[in-house]
């Protein structure tokens, strides 16, 4: 039986969702040709780190395959957030998932190259339109 929470936080069991807006840093998610891609807006830091967390680990449960992060809208990424993504993406290894970046902003790309977290969280290359 579906929570009935699971509809307010964007999320249904049935793979049906085609959208879910919500304003901040939550993330919202959507079905793309089978690709579960939840995209996250705002600032990705200890202020909104539980609910991002939360939400993202609630999707990586809905479906199976990839699971892409769109971080297109994304101002900022501290050592919090990263900590976020670095654990989705332990999840989602855990449950047979593949995650993957989309839309990484170049300052929080280079930050990961850094850190050396560009060797554990793939990131997808974009071709730019011709």
């Amino acid at each position: 039986m579906q929570d009935s929470n699971d509809e307010d936080r964007g999320i249904r069991v049935d793979g049906t969702l085609t959208l879910a807006r919500i304003t901040g840093a939550v993330p919202r998610q959507r079905y793309d040709g089978g690709l579960t891609v939840v995209c996250v807006d705002g600032r990705l830091d200890a202020s909104t780190a539980t609910e991002v967390r939360e939400r993202l680990h609630a999707a990586v449960g809905v479906g199976s395959g990839t699971f892409v992060v769109d971080l297109s809208d994304v101002q900022l990424v501290d050592a919090t957030g990263l900590g976020v993504l670095a654990g989705t993406q332990r999840l989602a290894a855990r449950r047979g998932r593949t995650m993957v970046l989309r839309g990484t902003p170049p300052r929080v790309a280079r930050l990961l190259r850094i850190i050396g977290l560009d060797r554990v969280l793939r990131s997808e290359t974009v071709r730019p339109a011709a």
